[in-house]
């Protein structure tokens, strides 16, 4: 099975459990307008999420699939740009490349990281091969900051 690159396309087929199919839009209402499941914060608390819905677990429908051949060509053309630079100082390759590497050791594609020089957060997503392909600002709310372990 090819590599879940998030790009929706299975939520414009059909729905998974937690799902409500909108005849209106011919996808699952969840589906937001960047391709990410808007339930996805709610959905990965429930103990049975891990197999439905397969967050990540691979894309059945890659032959053909121009919506993840668009993402594919996305995650490339990012891997080009330098999007190691922080958004609130501007700093550049503010996270070291190991970071990545060791994101992809345990399996996490995505975080909220301190700048280690302006020390604000922001809100990452890698790749399955340590790419950087998202970045934005982050403000950590007091619930979250409480939940810190230093």
């Amino acid at each position: 099975m090819a590599e879940c690159v998030k790009c929706g396309y299975c939520c414009t087929k059909s729905v998974c459990f937690y799902g409500i199919w909108s005849k209106t839009k011919d996808q699952c209402d969840f589906l937001a307008t960047n391709r990410m499941c808007s339930m996805y914060d709610i959905i990965i608390k429930d103990r049975d999420a891990q197999w439905n819905p397969a967050f990540g677990a691979g894309c059945s429908s890659s032959l053909f699939n121009i919506v993840r051949e668009q993402k594919l060509k996305e995650v490339r053309l990012m891997a080009e740009k330098n999007l190691n630079i922080c958004p609130h100082c501007k700093t550049d390759k503010f996270l070291a490349d190991d970071f990545f590497t060791d994101m992809v050791k345990y399996n996490l594609t995505e975080g909220h990281i301190p700048c280690t020089f302006c020390g604000n957060f922001v809100y990452i997503r890698i790749t399955k091969d340590g790419v950087l392909s998202f970045i934005e600002k982050y403000k950590l709310t007091t619930d979250e900051f409480a939940k810190l372990d230093f």
